[in-house]
């Protein structure tokens, strides 16, 4: 570097034995922001600039330099380098490439062994909605089938309650006050037992339908803890590959190992036999 009258010390650097209280502002300004030039250091310290004393400006100007921080040697930032700086361990880095692979390998594996178990964990808990949708299914049928047979029961009452107040009226005589009432009777009897049943079976498809609808409820529930299971056996599927990528890269490591000594024995016999 040049150095000039006009050179700036750096910010902050005064000429050693200059106290900073005694500048006057403008000065004291410079020096925090830009730094004084070497003229302005040398005025400071008492120094007069001329051509009489050029020596020893020279021998100045470099003292008042700062020194520069650290011990940075110049010139070929790469000489000091040589084959045994820079040589990497190429077994250290695929001993650990395997290390890491096979690391992934075993949080594949328990990733496998996590979602085997939800998968199973599923499977059972939708084969046991598939039951609880049968038993709601059964008593909708027990119902609905009660009912039924309650509302035949009726019909067949009112029937044959029909047929005995038919057969009274016979009796007494179709044309007696007697007799018509008795008529009168069964017929009324024997049209509403038909009715009567439709009403009972009615009730009773009503009351099945709400245990219809909670194994419908069984059957959803069932759908989805079938998807579930489906996205853990992508999972296991996944984690097995990823398994046996791992696999693959140890087998190459180890095969480039192989590799590698091999070409070294190679080179150290043939280095042998020129010797």
């Amino acid at each position: 570097m040049t150095i000039s009258l006009q050179t700036n010390l750096p910010p902050g650097y005064l000429p050693p034995g200059v106290d900073p209280q005694s500048l006057d502002p403008a000065t004291r300004k410079m020096v925090e922001t830009t730094g004084i030039t070497m003229e302005a250091a040398l005025k400071l310290i008492g120094v007069e600039v001329n051509e009489s004393n050029a020596g020893r400006l020279e021998a100045l100007l470099q003292s008042l330099l700062p020194k520069p921080s650290g011990d940075k040697s110049t010139g070929d930032p790469f000489g000091k380098l040589d084959s045994g700086t820079v040589a990497i361990d190429i077994y250290s880095v695929m001993a650990l490439f395997q290390k890491c692979a096979q690391e992934m390998r075993n949080q594949a594996r328990e990733v496998r062994n996590s979602e085997l178990q939800n998968q199973v964990t599923t499977l059972k808990n939708a084969a046991q909605e598939i039951r609880n949708a049968a038993e709601d299914r059964l008593q909708q049928a027990v119902i609905q089938g009660s009912f039924q047979i309650a509302g035949g029961a009726m019909s067949v009452g009112m029937g044959i309650a029909g047929g005995v107040y038919g057969a009274k009226g016979i009796k007494a005589g179709t044309d007696t006050v007697k007799g018509m009432q008795f008529s009168n009777t069964a017929g009324m009897l024997s049209n509403s037992a038909q009715g009567a049943g439709n009403i009972m079976s009615g009730i009773g498809t009503m009351a099945a339908a709400g245990k219809e609808q909670e194994a419908a409820g069984h059957d959803a529930h069932k759908a989805e803890l079938e998807a579930d299971a489906r996205v853990h056996e992508q999972g296991v599927q996944q984690a097995n590959d990823l398994m046996q990528q791992m696999m693959d890269i140890i087998r190459d490591v180890r095969e480039k190992l192989g590799a590698i000594d091999q070409a070294r024995n190679e080179t150290n016999r043939g280095i042998a036999r020129n010797v």
